[in-house]
């Protein structure tokens, strides 16, 4: 039977299951080269955290001016490099923040961008814009992602003794030592005080000796310290004489003429080799420490080079002068590599032997269920091969593609077998049976693959985010490549394996499952008896997803399994470094209290004056089985297991009852990211003039704060600043032709430092900064006496021309899009963010603004808006490929609609089961949904072919429905169970995506498998008769249609 009817894909006797029995050797041959070059790529693969090629569309630039206010950072810095910025192609959105240190610049662009031009492009504006911004602005960084900027290895020096000059010596017998080993790219050193050259100028001696602080700040900037040698005078020339050669020794730089030969540097100023004053402090531990970043080449192996590190370090650590200090290792890429690999690995093999247990207790034969567990090698090995010669990594991502897989690849295997196995009981021989009932279920195996498939094809090609899309390709492709193999493994070795390794005799079918099947066949008969009774159930069961859906928490931010904690602090500028220290050494000491029920391993604390930051450390659970973690959690969460540490979750709760800021203090937690503070979202106000913003702003605060759950809501710029202003006459400076500017400058720089080029001394190059001695910058009024030169040469103090005055600054300044932006963040207890969305524009409806002024609700509802709509979208995408590829090679427009019903009582079982474990729903979950769609339909398309096949035999519909219910329960359910199975260690373990736990999209599979898998014999069967009613109603219909126009033709002859 099996041997005469031609395969519709090759057109071969037998299809490729006969040509695989036929060829046995060819196909050992096939199977030894899979097994060859596996294991070559098995061997050669890369292991890395991350994909490359990761390319976001964004570019940061951070243009560094210390010291001055927001005000003068945005007008002199920020306003003009936006202005060249826009003149680039493809920018989407550009965002800027001034502040007292500098101006940060956000560029968006579009997605289709090619990232290498804009790269170039912006970097040539910035060359453009450079000769108009000030002249001590020295440092402006362009800041593009990539793989490399993120350390291999993250580490803390804590200085314990008494050294003289500990960055120093941590610079050479650390840093130096690290940038030698080959593959590292750099070694970045953050936090300690590094000793430079200092020139404090002395206020009387600057004032006794009428120097002009413009002129000679502006000629400090602009030396290169080459040795001077004096002036002479030549005719009428005044020539200036310098020896070949550079200083090297605070001496000659303190006998550097400033003012003619008789007045020096040093006459004015005194010049050391010293720390600079405190200005941002790091400590570990409590204790003064320096955090080293180690970051690696693209082409170097992470887990071997971040072992030599280890090692170079801990040799480092045991050399005698470095005996008082202390080394903590904080992060190691390598060691997260090898364990998240290693979860991922472990839930796959877990998942692995549950489909093999569920195999071999449907089918009590352990040589059929060898035959199909084979199949998850060959599959997984193809993959491996697949990515190899692709130059993809093995990482976090395209393994989890593969964890998914554990489940599914099985699934064409137990069909084949299962085919075989009936077929073989028909008294056909073993060839025969091999062929036919691998070839009767070969367009069922294949449908079923291939709309599995093609749900990737929306998330893959169609996202409009390309990073989402980038990740999702990584996680699709393998899928794809699996299941491709897992499909050309069904067809070839698994007919020869059952031929070649023939199974003699009846297996029995458990007790069991020969019940369920006749129940099965009986649920079906009377399913059909009483179709308007059953499609009332139906239809009240899927009204009921509306329970959950309401209860089920929409987020945008996952629950971490991450091992660490972040929080800053933003303090108004009256908050000296004194009380910032003893608040954050109060934050410190707070949580070392704690050390024991919160398992923290260490605390990192830096701060500097307006800004802090604390990042914790915890130590790393214990290793555990991925059961009994979640026996663990369900015993925690009843209450029956107590434990003197906290979780992670449990900590969090608790830091946020007493971690609360001090008046005008703000705070930003990030409890779940790292990145963002999850308990509050921002408004955002857009227009021109700051003051209309400020009163727009307290109106919308007073609606605001009538919203129940708010907790509190604060304007962004309520944390403005007291500063000082210069105010110039003009008249004064024009009588005595004073450049304000240039003046204002020179003033500025000898306040707040100036850096100047670095002084090569004893074979170092070493950092110089040039600034007003600290005691003399107490007292504003006696730098207002400093002397000026004016245009016609004579000396004028700088309070002839101009007199000082005290306002209210703003502590920060953000653009977007060239107009000012206001944010008011609200801080809620709400975790539902659809339902907050609703109140806020209840609260602000009716709200009028002036022309040219808008609110909305800020990024992260726009986010949560667009990926809403983009997951909606991706849905609709998947259900039409779907549909697509059953139409095709069902050949038929209506049977698809038969699958396809399946579908949304698999959303029923995804809300259920999500409501019931507590599971929000987020990226992870809507991920598995779309999975889902591709997966649950192979059951019903079984089903649905097997049913064809016997109405083409003779059978009565109702009949053939219930027969073929009967005869695929077994597949059926061992293919859902193998799924659901090799899918339980993802949605109990703790397997993670860079700390995103992998649990809410293997819950909202199984949920979803669940309910499908039970309603499939209920709801296919009802849908077909239906559609069958309906195709003969229409045959009918058009049957009398023509009949009728063929009688009025014959009458109208007549």
């Amino acid at each position: 039977m099996g041997n005469s009817t031609p395969d519709p894909v090759t057109g071969s006797k037998g299809g490729l299951p006969g040509l695989a029995v036929r060829r046995p050797v060819t196909m050992l041959m096939l199977f030894l080269s899979l097994m060859v070059v596996g294991g070559v790529a098995w061997h050669g693969i890369p292991l890395k955290l991350l994909p490359e090629g990761v390319d976001p569309p964004f570019l940061y630039v951070w243009l560094s001016y210390p010291n001055a206010s927001p005000v003068e950072n945005m007008e002199q810095i920020c306003m003009p490099v936006e202005e060249l910025l826009w003149t680039v192609k493809n920018v989407k959105r550009i965002r800027s923040r001034s502040r007292d240190n500098g101006s940060g610049i956000l560029i968006e662009f579009t997605q289709a961008v090619d990232m290498d031009a804009a790269y170039l492009a912006v970097r040539d504006r910035l060359e453009r814009v450079r000769p108009d911004l000030p002249d001590d602005l020295r440092y402006i960084y362009l800041w593009r992602y990539s793989e490399e900027d993120e350390p291999i290895l993250y580490f803390t020096v804590s200085i314990t003794g008494n050294y003289k000059d500990p960055y120093r010596l941590v610079t050479e017998e650390v840093v130096k030592k690290l940038e030698r080993i080959d593959g590292i790219a750099k070694v970045e050193v953050r936090g300690g005080n590094e000793k430079m050259i200092r020139i404090e100028f002395i206020l009387d001696r600057l004032k006794a000796h009428n120097v002009d602080i413009a002129g000679l700040m502006r000629e400090l900037r602009q030396a290169d310290f080459a040795v001077a040698g004096g002036r002479v005078d030549e005719g009428d020339h005044e020539l200036l004489v310098r020896a070949n050669g550079r200083i090297s020794s605070l001496e000659e730089l303190a006998d550097l003429p400033i003012k003619g030969a008789s007045l020096r540097l040093g006459d004015v100023a005194d010049i050391s080799y010293s720390e600079p004053r405190v200005s941002w402090v790091e400590r570990v531990g409590g204790r003064e420490a320096i955090e080293i970043a180690v970051y690696k080449t693209s082409d170097a192996n992470t887990i071997d080079l971040s072992h030599q590190l280890i090692k170079e370090v801990d040799r480092i650590a045991e050399l005698p002068h470095m005996g008082g200090m202390k080394f903590d290792i904080l992060f190691d890429q390598g060691e997260y590599i090898i364990q998240s690999l290693e979860n991922l690995q472990e839930a796959g093999i877990w998942g692995a032997l549950f489909a093999v247990i569920v195999l071999f207790l449907f089918l009590r034969r352990l040589r059929m269920t060898l035959f199909i567990t084979l199949a998850i090698p060959l599959s997984l090995l193809t993959t491996i091969i697949c990515l190899y010669f692709m130059g993809w990594s093995l990482n976090v991502i395209t393994l989890s593609g593969l964890m998914i897989c554990v489940g599914l690849v099985v699934d064409n295997a137990i069909v084949v077998v299962e085919s075989i196995h009936t077929t073989r009981q028909q008294g056909l021989t073993h060839q025969q049976a091999a062929i036919a009932g691998a070839h009767e279920v070969a367009l069922a195996i294949t449908l079923a693959t291939l709309t599995t498939m093609v749900v990737f094809l929306p998330l893959m090609l169609m996202s409009g985010d390309r990073m989402l899309a980038f990740f999702l390709k990584r996680v699709g492709m393998p899928v794809v490549f699996a299941l491709s193999a897992s499909l050309m493994a069904a067809l070839l070795f698994i007919p020869l394996a059952v031929h070649r390794f023939a199974i003699s005799g009846r297996s029995q079918e458990p007790a069991l499952i020969k019940r369920g099947a006749y129940k099965i066949e009986r649920l079906v008969r009377w399913v059909l008896n009483h179709r308007a009774d059953t499609f009332l159930i139906m239809t009240l069961l899927m009204a009921s997803i509306a329970i959950p859906m309401q209860k089920v928490v929409s987020t945008d931010q996952e629950e971490s399994n991450i091992n660490d904690l972040r929080f800053a602090l933003r303090f108004p500028m009256y908050y000296n470094m004194e009380a910032v220290d003893s608040t954050m050494s109060y934050y410190e000491a707070q949580l070392y209290d704690r050390s024991e029920q919160y398992n923290i391993k260490t605390v990192v604390t830096g701060f500097r004056r307006g800004f802090g930051r604390i990042h914790v450390f915890m130590n790393p659970e214990k290793e555990r089985l991925w059961f009994l973690q979640g026996i663990r959690r369900i015993a925690h969460r009843l209450g029956l297991l107590k434990s003197s540490q906290m979780n992670r979750r449990e900590m969090v709760k608790d830091l946020k009852e007493w971690l609360k800021p001090p008046p005008d203090v703000n705070m930003y937690t990030s409890w779940q990211t790292g990145q963002r503070d999850e308990n509050s979202v921002r408004v955002r106000i857009y227009g021109e003039d700051t003051r209309k913003l400020l009163d727009i702003a307290d109106e919308v605060k007073r609606r605001l704060t009538t919203i129940s759950g708010i907790l509190s809501v604060d304007v962004d710029l309520e944390s403005s600043v007291d500063e000082v202003q210069i105010r110039f006459d003009r008249d004064k400076t024009s009588r005595y032709s004073v450049d304000p500017f240039q003046t204002s400058t020179g003033l500025l720089s000898l306040m707040r430092g100036v850096r100047l080029p670095e002084i090569r001394m004893d074979g170092y190059e070493i950092n110089a900064v040039a600034e007003l001695r600290e005691e003399d910058r107490t007292t504003l009024a006696q730098v207002m006496n400093l002397p000026v030169n004016g245009g016609r040469g004579e000396v004028i103090r700088m309070d002839d021309v101009a007199d000082i005055g005290y306002g209210r600054g703003l502590g920060q300044i953000t653009r977007e899009n060239r107009r000012t932006r206001l944010s008011i963040k609200i801080t809620t207890t709400e975790d539902d963010l659809h339902k907050l969305s609703k109140s806020i524009d209840a609260s602000l409806a009716g709200l009028v603004l002036p022309p040219g002024y808008e609110w909305n609700k800020g990024e992260r509802f726009a986010s949560i808006e667009e990926a809403g709509r983009e997951r909606n979208q991706v849905w609709l995408l998947a259900l039409m490929f779907v549909f697509l590829v059953m139409g095709a090679l069902f050949e038929s427009f209506l049977l698809p609609w038969c699958v396809i019903i399946t579908i949304p009582f698999s959303f029923f079982g995804v809300w259920w089961f999500l409501w019931i474990t507590g599971t929000q729903f987020g990226l992870m979950a809507g991920i598995g949904v779309i999975i889902l769609i591709g997966v649950v339909v192979n059951n019903a398309i079984v089903l649905v072919d097997r049913v064809n096949m016997l109405r083409e035999s003779g059978m009565e519909r109702n009949e053939a429905l219930a027969v073929a219910s009967r005869q695929r329960f077994r597949p059926i359910a061992m293919t859902a169970l193998t799924t659901i199975m090799g899918l339980a260690p993802m949605a109990v373990g703790d397997a993670s995506l860079v700390g995103i736990p992998y649990a809410p999209m293997g819950r909202a599979i199984i949920g979803g498998m669940l309910t499908a898998t039970i309603s499939t014999p209920i709801i296919v069967p009802l849908a077909y008769s239906l559609i069958d009613d309906f195709r003969l109603w229409m045959k009918r219909y058009f049957i009398s249609y023509r009949s009728k126009l063929h009688t009025a033709g014959s009458n109208h002859e007549g």
